[in-house]
């Protein structure tokens, strides 16, 4: 009995949920559907003449005592009840008759229909037309004129409401793109001055090796240096040192110096045999000094 307990449960909790669910989609429907407004008025036609009245509920000649027309119901005892006048018609002491009269007719919207009935016992309802036609001498009963009720009282019943519109969403705006950025472009590194003939520098060609790019500290052997394993051959001056002077590389003997300073004096020409005698002599002094600072300097050593 515990075991069966809980399905019972589950059970009544899945129909109160179908109800729910019922009951809510009826008044969704409900909502949805606007509510259509009826016809709140009686037409009347009285030969020519129409009226719009409100209805109320009551009878046929309520309904025609509503129009504001003046009525006059009979009293004699052969007609008593019955419509003798309506506005005039007919003209004041005609008798009531077979062929005088006022006849009786209602259109609930397919066109009129005779009235076997007195105005005192009909109900006419909301949205349909009443008639009166006056039959002066004639065996025969015409009906009014055929007008229909939107004609005369369509204008003043209450409008339906319109109907709700659906709520439009709008739609989200796209996000914008991110940026795109463009790749870096590398660096060019600046290319190394070249020493031009005259002490000015230019940047180097593409492909073109300067005098700094090789390593600090090095030299290449000397032509005749004793401490050189690279044979004796011609002298020849770099393209980046100026006419006239005179280089000594790093390590080179005082001999070497000399002989490279007079194999460029030589080169140079008559017009610069006083630049290179002056020089040597410049050199051979530098060398005495050298050669005598050296003696002493063993001489002391000696002692």
């Amino acid at each position: 009995a515990r075991a069966g307990a809980p399905a019972r449960v589950i059970r009544v909790l899945r129909l109160v949920a179908a109800a729910a669910l019922a009951f809510g989609a009826a008044a969704a429907v409900g909502l949805a559907t606007p509510a259509s407004a009826g016809p709140a008025h009686v037409g009347v036609v009285v030969n020519g003449s129409i009226y719009c009245v409100a209805w109320t509920g009551g009878t046929g000649y309520d309904v025609l005592f509503s129009t504001g027309a003046s009525v006059t119901i009979a009293q004699d005892p052969a007609h008593v009840g019955m419509v003798a006048r309506i506005g005039g018609t007919p003209s004041a002491g005609t008798a009531i008759d077979a062929e005088h009269y006022w006849s009786y007719w209602r259109n609930s919207g397919g066109g009129w229909v005779y009235s076997g009935a007195g105005g005192g016992s009909t109900h006419p309802a909301a949205g349909t037309v009443e008639g009166w036609s006056y039959v002066d001498g004639s065996p025969n009963a015409a009906p009014p004129r055929s007008v229909g009720y939107d004609q005369i009282c369509g204008a003043q019943d209450p409008q339906p409401a319109p109907p709700p519109q659906p709520a439009t969403e709008t739609a989200p705006a796209p996000e914008p793109a991110p940026p795109t950025q463009a790749d870096p472009v590398p660096a060019v590194p600046p290319a190394n001055p070249v020493p031009a003939p005259g002490g000015s520098t230019r940047s180097a060609a593409p492909g073109e090796s300067s005098a700094s790019d090789g390593p600090v500290g090095t030299t290449e052997p000397v032509p005749g240096d004793p401490g050189s394993s690279s044979p004796p051959g011609p002298t020849t001056q770099g393209a980046g040192t100026p006419s006239g002077t005179s280089v000594t590389p790093i390590g080179t003997s005082s001999q070497s110096v000399q002989t490279i300073a007079m194999s460029r004096a030589s080169d140079d020409g008559s017009g610069g045999t006083a630049a290179a005698t002056g020089a040597g002599a410049a050199i051979v002094l530098l060398l005495g000094a050298g050669a005598f600072w050296q003696s002493r300097r063993r001489s002391s050593a000696a002692e």
